[in-house]
């Protein structure tokens, strides 16, 4: 939040307007819930806090480039002529696969809610966890289809890289580096 303070007020800022992209996210955050604003926020969370609010966007921003890479690349199986899509085993997969997608939208909505001050480091903890596992559930099924998951996987690998700096800044270890930097 220092940070995009700082933008704001730097007027050497090559965008002309002396906001910075993160800045005008924030502005559209704040449009977005209607009369928050950078002081509430500022008000509301501790350094630490904001660190594992950071950790959790990454974490809903990776979910949600998993989910439309999958929604891709089944789009692409449909369509193709030589898959059979129609198979009883690759309509068990997409149930499976729009089942997970579900669970894991519900854990992002559980994350959501916990981030709210006091943090609940628990409940988080257990979401991650249960994310975690649903990626594993997920490369299994995709694994079941035919096609090419590269996409897939590779999207999966970044989800799975941002629980592991959750699970990490929620054990303290990343926080206490993070904790030096400017949040």
């Amino acid at each position: 939040m220092e940070e995009l303070k700082e933008h704001k007020r730097d007027p050497s800022d090559d965008s002309g307007n002396g906001l910075s992209s993160k800045a005008d996210e924030s502005t559209s955050l704040s449009d977005e819930w209607g009369d928050l604003t950078e002081a509430d926020i500022d008000d509301d969370l501790s350094a630490e806090e904001m660190v594992t609010a950071q950790l959790i966007i990454s974490v809903v921003s990776d979910t949600l480039t998993v989910v439309k890479e999958l929604i891709r690349f089944v789009t692409g199986l449909i369509k193709s002529s030589s898959h059979k899509s129609s198979t009883k085993e690759s309509v068990d997969s997409f149930e499976k696969l729009v089942t997970h997608c579900q669970e894991m939208g519900t854990q992002v909505n559980e994350l959501g809610a916990s981030v709210y001050p006091p943090q609940e480091t628990a409940q988080m903890k257990m979401s991650a966890k249960k994310m975690y596992c649903l990626v594993h559930e997920m490369h299994i099924e995709v694994r079941n289809l035919e096609g090419t998951p590269d996409g897939v996987f590779g999207t999966c690998k970044i989800l799975e890289n941002s629980l592991r700096n959750l699970q990490q800044g929620l054990d303290g270890d990343l926080i206490n580096e993070m904790g030096t930097l400017s949040v």
